[in-house]
């Protein structure tokens, strides 16, 4: 997928948070290339009666409108924006003043800079919301795992808004008239594809030309591609780790076995009818096959992610956009009630496009039968279990997972090369950007 197409469905929902402008945010724990400072947070003057500014991208306002029109009496100002936070954040830092109260942001690397010091003297941006903000209680409220992304030195800074867990999407109407099973395993998986490949040659079970393959195939198998360690500044790289290895060779064999695609799966050309199954978030059915491929409703069933080891289960994430308060608020009680209220609103996240990281919105959206009804087999079991499963081991970094792999495995997949012989490659170019970055790394 061309880069344009890549960040206009990440804007507009569509993993919207789906896929990000190359740095998925998924549920996984935060760190920083340093500490910076976390603590000593120091409210503005407050005064209640004052308007908020929340600044979002165009696909965002509708949710601020909403807010507006539940709560008539706050005074809310919408900006939007394209463009880099970070960048538009230490513009304000510089001047002292003009932060905006609440900001929308689908960017993986926004939570991280946000949470620490500028460097300038200013406090971070980010308001630490779980000091006496946002009641636990509420906090509680959000799917497990869904908030380590905004969890920063035991201090909260933000908000998940959706979470994009993966799951198994297959074709039911070809799965009974074939007589296959829904892999349970990831050696189910490969036991599948190789009998697909032979049985009905053609048919995937698959692409691996995207950029969130790492999220969908090697944060499922617990792979430190970046993963946490006890520092805030270091991260673990080490593809040649077992959790590494195993998936990839499940997923050179079926790449030789014709079993998986090389495109991206919203490639122009690609045939999706012949996707007859697919690892991958939980907004697929409804922005892949329904709306890209087109497949008729009735046909895609979900199910299950397989696992490698069903007593310690771990499934990818694949978006998932973040609301932030500005610790220079003059009106904090009305900017964490905004954010806490567009993210956990059961009648408005509802008919959210893509599946909320509140535990009692994400209910209320499996209610909607424009979520639901396109599927040949009931959603709610899958979605729900999946949510909790997420991998945490998994790194939130400044630098992200998607660049090293796009710019060493994606061309050497297409080039002919299996994955396990690039392994080493692309472990170097993670290791050169997060050491560029200003992290630490450890095998």
């Amino acid at each position: 997928m061309k880069l344009s197409k890549y960040r206009r469905l990440r804007a507009a929902g569509v993993g919207l948070a789906a896929i990000s402008a190359l740095a998925v945010l998924s549920a996984c724990a935060s760190v920083a290339p340093s500490s910076g400072s976390t603590g000593g947070f120091k409210p503005a003057a407050q005064d209640d009666k004052s308007g908020i500014t929340v600044l979002v991208d165009p696909t965002r306002e509708a949710a601020v409108q909403a807010y507006q029109k539940a709560h008539p009496n706050v005074k809310v100002k919408v900006t939007t924006f394209n463009g880099t936070l970070q960048t538009k954040m230490s513009l304000y830092d510089k001047a002292g003043s003009g932060w905006p109260d609440v900001v929308f942001s689908s960017s993986s690397s926004d939570p991280t800079w946000a949470s620490k010091s500028s460097g300038s003297g200013v406090q971070p941006y980010a308001a630490p919301l779980n000091q006496n903000l946002i009641p636990q209680s509420t906090l509680d409220g959000w799917a497990d795992g869904s908030l380590a992304p905004c969890q920063f030195g035991g201090n909260l800074y933000c908000l998940r808004n959706d979470i994009a867990q993966t799951v198994t999407w297959y074709n039911k109407t070809l799965f009974d008239q074939w007589g296959y099973t829904v892999p349970k395993t990831w050696d189910d998986f490969q036991t599948l594809g190789l009998k697909v490949a032979k049985e009905h040659p053609g048919y995937l079970l698959g692409e691996f030309g995207d950029a969130w393959g790492p999220e969908i195939f090697f944060q499922a198998s617990k792979c430190p591609v970046q993963g946490t360690t006890d520092k805030a500044d270091t991260i673990k790289v080490n593809l040649q780790a077992p959790e590494c290895t195993r998936m990839a060779k499940v997923i050179d064999t079926l790449l030789d076995a014709g079993a998986l695609g090389k495109q991206s799966y919203f490639e122009k050309g690609l045939d999706g009818s012949k996707v007859l199954m697919s690892v991958g978030p939980s907004w697929f059915g409804q922005y892949l096959f329904n709306a890209t491929y087109k497949v008729p409703a009735g046909q895609i069933g979900v199910a299950d992610q397989p696992q490698w080891d069903a007593s310690a289960p771990a499934n990818g994430n694949v978006g998932g956009g973040v609301w932030m308060v500005s610790s220079h608020s003059k009106n904090l009680k009305a900017a964490t009630d905004l954010a806490t209220w567009v993210t956990s609103d059961t009648g408005f996240q509802k008919t959210a496009p893509t599946y909320p990281a509140n535990k009692a919105a994400a209910a209320a959206w499996l209610t909607n039968p424009a979520n639901v009804s396109y599927f040949a087999t009931p959603v709610k079991a899958p979605f729900q279990t999946a949510a909790g499963q997420v991998w945490k081991g998994w790194a939130n970094t400044t630098f992200g997972d998607s660049a090293a792999f796009q710019k060493v495995v994606l061309p050497g997949i297409t080039g002919g090369k299996s994955l396990t012989s690039l392994l080493p490659a692309w472990q170097t170019e993670i290791v050169n950007s997060a050491k560029a970055a200003g992290y630490k790394v450890v095998q």
